[in-house]
């Protein structure tokens, strides 16, 4: 928590202390809840993968645009690494707002990180469908046995 809580006090002088806060203590308590969940049902652990996946892409997008700008212009608007962030969740979860646009070879970084996101809802659907046919064929077959 305070490795976070240090890293965004670094990013934004004015960003408050409490929304860091509650912003971990609300992921660890989805951790307690998907660890015991875990064992429980196959699907949880495609939760909670995605869950990881979902937070870990985009900072690591938004590192690749805050190094990217350091050499010269990467996100037109952006002017703390804090607005990176929010850039890199807007790409990866849909196609933007338009507030923030992608510039020079960030335009490309920015595609690749809107398919990824794309292509990571098609796998968690699929993911959750296949799990869920698993768990019904047996089922399934069990019912026709008995005919």
């Amino acid at each position: 928590v305070f490795p976070v809580f240090a890293f965004f006090k670094q990013l934004n002088e004015e960003f408050p202390s409490v929304v860091v806060f509650a912003g971990c203590t609300v992921y660890l308590l989805l951790g307690l809840v998907w660890g015991v969940a875990l064992p429980m049902a196959p699907i949880a652990r495609v939760f909670t993968q995605a869950l990881q996946i979902s937070v870990s892409m985009p900072f690591t997008f938004a590192w690749a645009y805050i190094s990217f700008s350091l050499i010269s212009e990467c996100v037109d608007g952006a002017d703390k690494p804090i607005d990176y962030l929010y850039f890199s969740y807007m790409e990866f979860t849909t196609v933007g707002f338009g507030d923030l646009t992608p510039v020079g070879p960030c335009r490309a970084i920015a595609a690749i990180e809107a398919v990824s996101g794309y292509v990571f809802l098609g796998l968690l659907v699929g993911a959750s469908y296949s799990l869920y046919a698993q768990q019904i064929t047996p089922a399934h077959n069990e019912s026709e046995d008995h005919r």
